[in-house]
């Protein structure tokens, strides 16, 4: 039988959310077997009503809860990516930004213009 912390990494993450460090896995019945038994200061129904957004849930609140984030932080995460993984993609995320900031000025827009991408705010 796999420990917590195998089930946590095991899942996939689907969505990352750094602004409010939150990290979205698919709501399945995998996942509300987790949450039974890391979720201890409200019932499993207040947490998926707390903290789902569609069809995910963030996982992090419930890991934070407890002594698991211990692990994260020695590097044996709860996530299926290193840590190393999340931050390259943020680094190569930025310089997209800043690529297209820099195009935009080179065009003639205000540097702090909003860039659309499919009726989605990039930046």
């Amino acid at each position: 039988m796999k420990s917590i912390l195998d089930q946590i990494n095991s899942l996939k993450v689907l969505h990352i959310d750094l602004d409010n460090y939150s990290i979205y896995v698919r709501h399945n019945e995998e996942v509300n077997q987790i949450l039974h038994k890391l979720v201890k200061d409200m019932t499993v129904d207040e947490y998926i009503h707390n903290f789902s957004k569609d069809d995910l849930i963030d996982i992090i609140p419930a890991v934070i809860g407890t002594g698991l984030a211990d692990g994260y932080k020695q590097g044996k995460g709860f996530v299926s990516e290193s840590k190393q993984f999340y931050m390259q993609q943020c680094l190569e995320l930025n310089n997209r930004i800043e690529y297209l900031e820099n195009m935009v000025k080179s065009l003639g827009g205000h540097p702090n213009m909003q860039i659309v991408n499919e009726n989605n705010l990039i930046h």
